[in-house]
């Protein structure tokens, strides 16, 4: 509009009516807005097609419908115009203002500087706006860095999951121990496999259980009778895999079954809240409404259980021999890549008992990318809309 004051100043001198001059601008506007969303549709196809083949790392496959219909269409035919419309109608009542004999003098002298109009005004503001979106970009990739050098207080390396439900598969409570057992002994003995264990939750693959216990000397809980503590069953495999050193007493061993006496193991957190400043190893505790007596026998360190920035959780650790649950995770780790690794725990699985329910089967690194995903999506959302305007700037 404001390169074309002189030729529509041209155009009123010789007596062109301003109603013709407007629709004729806003034709133009208009066209070129149509021009515009028909690449986008385009590109919006092809970005559509990108993200129905993405599977986000979730513990289900998710199916979503994302395709172009008619609807979408005709919105982005209406939007089209309305932009036209929007965007053309000022520039064009401007540009063809009644005021022609000082418009056609201006190109007869050099054109003054001009004051911090709304043009400029504008082109400060998405300026702005590309940079504000390319350093929150920043920002994110930055936490996702940090996200990915976090201490998580347990090993990262090399290691495939799968996440069997025995229950859902039908396997009676009293055969559940002895297909854990078998499985986590092939799951061992598979070739290339350093270390194997079962335990019924790991962090970050599902919330981990929690249970309300009777802890004397302990302060009461602000409510209720009982303390709330999470909970995880595991056999005597599970520090040793995992990487969480036991840093006070002991870890479980096959001793421990379920004829003997109750054991337990805690979290460094557990042991400064319930025990400050002495050591839990031989302390006692029951669940509450049970007359079970559970004895302390080890501290294992702390570990990330559900988000990378939650405090630290007390957690209690339950030989699994002890308290049997009908969730199985089992973690293998060795020389085969990760994926081998799931690929073999899956086909070893099948061949124990191919009605088995495996819910989920993923490796360590797919495991801890579903807590590094809204951090990583951010990141690039934001850097690529940044990238967008600046573009466009």
């Amino acid at each position: 509009g404001t390169e074309r004051e002189k030729e529509i100043a041209l155009r009123l001198a010789l007596g062109a009516q301003r109603g013709a001059l407007v629709r004729k601008l806003l034709t133009e506007t208009k066209i070129l807005a149509l021009l515009g969303g028909a690449p986008g549709l385009a590109a919006a196809r092809w970005l559509l097609s990108l993200l129905t083949r993405y599977q986000p790392p979730l513990p289900v496959p998710i199916t979503r419908d994302l395709g172009l219909d008619m609807t979408d269409h005709l919105n982005t035919y209406g939007i089209s115009c309305l932009a036209g419309l929007l965007f053309g109608l000022v520039p064009a009542l401007r540009s063809t203002r009644p005021d022609v004999a000082p418009t056609l003098k201006e190109g007869m002298v050099p054109t003054r500087h001009r004051g911090f109009g709304v043009q400029n005004g504008l082109v400060a503001f998405q300026m702005a706006l590309s940079v504000v979106l390319l350093m929150g970009g920043g920002l994110f990739v930055r936490s996702l860095a940090a996200a990915r050098n976090a201490d998580l207080g347990f090993s990262t390396r090399n290691a495939g999951i799968v996440w069997v439900d025995l229950a859902l598969s039908g396997v009676p409570a009293a055969e559940q121990l002895a297909v854990r057992d078998e499985l986590t002994r092939r799951a061992r003995a598979l070739p290339g496999i350093d270390k194997a264990t079962s335990a019924s939750h790991i962090p970050f693959l599902f919330h981990a259980s929690g249970g309300f216990y009777s802890i004397p000397g302990a302060d009461p809980p602000a409510r209720g009778s009982g303390h709330n503590v999470q909970r995880e069953e595991v056999d005597p495999e599970f520090f040793a895999t995992m990487g969480i050193p036991v840093v006070t007493g002991r870890s479980f061993t096959i001793d421990d079954r379920p004829d003997t006496r109750a054991v337990a193991i805690v979290n460094e957190t557990a042991a400064k809240r319930f025990w400050p400043g002495e050591s839990p190893v031989g302390r006692q505790f029951s669940p509450l409404g049970s007359e079970r007596t559970v004895h302390i026998v080890g501290v294992a360190r702390d570990t990330k259980i559900e988000r990378l920035r939650e405090p630290a959780k007390p957690l209690f650790y339950f030989p699994i021999t002890q308290s049997p649950d009908f969730d199985l995770v089992l973690v293998a780790r060795g020389r085969p890549a990760a994926e081998e690794i799931t690929v073999m725990l899956k086909r070893m699985i099948r061949e124990v008992n191919p009605d088995l329910m495996i819910l989920d089967a993923r490796t360590m690194a797919e495991n801890i990318g579903v807590i590094l995903f809204p951090a990583r999506m951010a990141a690039v959302l934001l850097g690529a809309f940044g990238a967008l305007s600046l573009i466009l700037a």
